[in-house]
């Protein structure tokens, strides 16, 4: 028997997916912000929220600023393929060959879709070792 907390998220979900199917893109994205803020407890800059309805780039310059985040939520609600986990490198916003492409980004952004995934929003697959997570 599924939870509360299941049944509310497997809603959201279905909700969410039918406006993307019928509203398109945009109005998604809009659906989606209160819970991904919600979620992450943290409100999206403005930008943030441009870039995540595809209206802006990401920002250049600076460190601790918020674009591998937004990056991340982007990339995590997406439609597509599974993405290879061990690939995960390659979808790195920087930095390629280093530390941060290599170990830290793939942990990021695994953390930051299971978060999402947890909040009821539908999150892109990741497959490993021939199981989708």
């Amino acid at each position: 028997m599924e939870s509360l907390e299941q049944q509310r998220n497997e809603i959201i979900n279905r909700s969410l997916c039918d406006i993307r199917f019928i509203e398109g893109e945009i109005a998604y994205i809009n659906a989606c912000i209160p819970f991904i803020e919600m979620a992450f407890n943290i409100a999206l800059y403005d930008w943030q929220k441009d870039y995540l309805r595809g209206e802006c780039e990401l920002i250049k310059g600076g460190r601790a600023n918020g674009k591998t985040f937004a990056y991340c939520v982007k990339l995590a609600l997406s439609e597509g393929d599974p993405i290879r986990r061990v690939l995960l490198n390659q979808y790195a916003d920087m930095y390629p060959g280093s530390y941060y492409t290599n170990i830290w980004f793939p942990r990021y952004f695994l953390e930051t879709r299971q978060i999402l995934k947890n909040a009821g929003l539908p999150v892109r697959d990741i497959a490993h070792n021939g199981k989708l997570l």
